[in-house]
């Protein structure tokens, strides 16, 4: 007869054995004999890293654990180093987490010949991070049903058309924002206004297939921004004035928007060229859609953070965005051969560690923007420079010395993953399957937990679920990470099995089963 081990946790010995367990449960212990066992977590993946233990979202508390400041000094490092007197003189940035933010970073000067100096409230044009604006309009009106995004383009806006060479396939709404639209690069020359844009795409031929390969297409977005806008929610609007009602208005971000003029926005930071120049004011016009807005980073943390709240039904833009589209937002659309970067609406996303980094960069004369954020930790990091900046190299930069030892401090402030109820002493004993298998629960002193055992050799931590099912008496398994590899442990899936004990006529425990991992058997309990 086989066993299969689960090797989560080490045999648990006698002397883990709580002091009030009775002499004859030792005994009864100590007369169970060992069968063969097929360690099969060991013949799958036997070769792939253990699963890491990655944290969840703490508070972090007052005063601020060193851990953290150490994190949020690295990071500084990082971007301390990304200015230049001449080229990049002025940057700013901020770490948002939880939704608030916890640091603001400035460095150098706003205006050289004013002498005045980055603020946090200081504005920077964002460029193509504008991108992310358009995006959400989209996704709102595809919430509300007034479009719906794998619905060809045409269909809410009929005069939209472009040559396909490639068969009959039409451009839909999630292939503008996944820049999977074949769309070319660029809006054709002399485009106004969107009737202008409608005519002269009619007469383009797409690059690719839609829904092919990713083509970066700020015509793509400067449709979807200005058709949203204009002709499916129509009204008056205007990309610039959707924009400050359905998002800079709802989330209250007071230094972004698409207006510019004299005195406006105020103390919008200078962009500079490479020689120390100020570099002229770059206007998009129609194209604005694709990289016109001005923003700070604590604006732009606020967005990403409205965002990852959005994907768990929460925050101010649960209402204007459906969680399920919210959810997708946040999603790979495409994967590059590399391995390490992804395509999404329109994230640019890397690999960064254990996690996936969702980022977007923006780029115009004089001026770099980067929005990037960690849903699963719910932390985000936001940068304006006025100059020319490798904006996703200095995202992996700082990134790579932010994300290792913040995981760490937050690890740190965990709480105990052990819970093995207030009646935990009522579970321990031995249990016996028509004498074949027999079972043991035990409370392991050095985690605080219960361990549940089937022949010495299937050990598993099982925490106290009541309160999740509303029965009492169940628990539920508990498989902490860094033991087998992740593939392994989905593979096993004995993580949050239920555990059932039952009591005879609400007296003491007379039984236990595991019917989801261990369907039609139930020990008895013996001891």
């Amino acid at each position: 007869m086989r066993l299969v081990t689960l090797a989560l946790c080490a045999a648990v010995s006698l002397a883990a054995v709580p002091r009030h367990a009775s002499e004859e449960v030792e005994a009864a212990l100590a007369r169970v004999s060992s069968l063969p066992v097929v360690d099969v977590l060991a013949l799958r993946s036997k070769g792939d890293p253990k699963c890491p233990q990655l944290p969840l979202p703490v508070e972090i508390p007052s005063p601020r654990p060193d851990g953290v400041t150490a994190a949020l000094a690295a990071l500084q490092a990082v971007l301390d180093d990304s200015t230049d007197p001449v080229a990049i003189p002025g940057m700013s940035a901020a770490v948002g987490y939880r939704g608030g933010i916890i640091q603001v970073f400035t460095k150098g000067f706003a205006n050289v010949s004013s002498g005045s100096k980055v603020g946090a409230s200081t504005p920077f044009r964002i460029g193509s991070v504008t991108k992310v604006f358009s995006a959400i309009l989209v996704l709102q009106a595809a919430s509300a049903g007034m479009i719906h995004l794998d619905d060809p383009v045409a269909v809410a806006v009929p005069d939209f058309s472009v040559f396909n060479p490639f068969g009959s396939g039409l451009v839909t709404w999630r292939q503008l924002l996944a820049q999977r639209s074949g769309l070319q690069r660029e809006a054709p020359f002399g485009v106004n206004s969107t009737d202008e844009a409608l005519w002269a795409v009619a007469k383009t031929f797409l690059l690719r297939a839609p829904g092919g390969k990713p083509s970066y297409s700020n015509l793509g977005f400067a449709l979807a921004g200005n058709l949203v806008a204009e002709r499916v929610v129509g009204g008056g609007h205007t990309f610039t004035s959707l924009v400050q009602a359905w998002v800079v208005e709802p989330l209250g971000l007071s230094h972004t928007g698409n207006v510019y003029g004299p005195g406006t926005p105020a103390g919008l930071a200078v962009p500079y060229q490479a020689n120390g120049d100020p570099s002229p004011f770059y206007d998009l016009g129609w194209v604005g859609p694709a990289g016109s807005m001005y923003s700070s980073p604590s604006d732009l943390v606020s967005l990403a953070s409205a965002l990852m709240q959005a994907a768990k039904g929460q925050g101010p833009l649960a209402s204007r965005i459906r969680q399920d589209i919210a959810a997708a937002f946040m999603d790979p659309d495409y994967r590059n051969p590399d391995g390490l970067t992804l395509f999404g609406w329109p994230w640019e996303m890397r690999v960064a560690g254990s996690f996936l980094l969702r980022r977007k960069g923006g780029n115009i004369p004089g001026s770099t923007a980067l929005i990037s954020f960690v849903p699963e930790l719910e932390t985000a990091v936001a940068v304006t420079w006025n100059g020319g900046q490798d904006e996703f190299t200095l995202a992996t930069e700082a990134w790579g010395a932010f994300l290792p030892k913040f995981t760490q401090a937050l690890a740190a402030l965990q709480p105990s993953p052990f819970r093995p109820g207030p009646r935990y002493t009522d579970y321990v004993g031995l249990y016996s399957f028509r004498g074949l298998l027999n079972a043991t629960v035990l409370f392991d002193k050095a985690s605080g937990s219960l361990v549940a055992s089937v022949q010495g050799v299937i050990s598993i931590y099982i925490n106290d679920a009541s309160a999740i099912t509303g029965w009492p008496d169940t628990f539920q398994a508990y498989l902490p990470d860094g033991l087998v590899p992740c593939l392994s442990a989905e593979l096993q899936a004995i993580g949050d099995e239920y555990f059932f004990f039952n009591r005879g006529q609400g007296g003491p425990v007379t039984s236990m089963s595991v019917p989801g991992y261990m369907p039609g058997l139930v020990f008895r309990r013996v001891v």
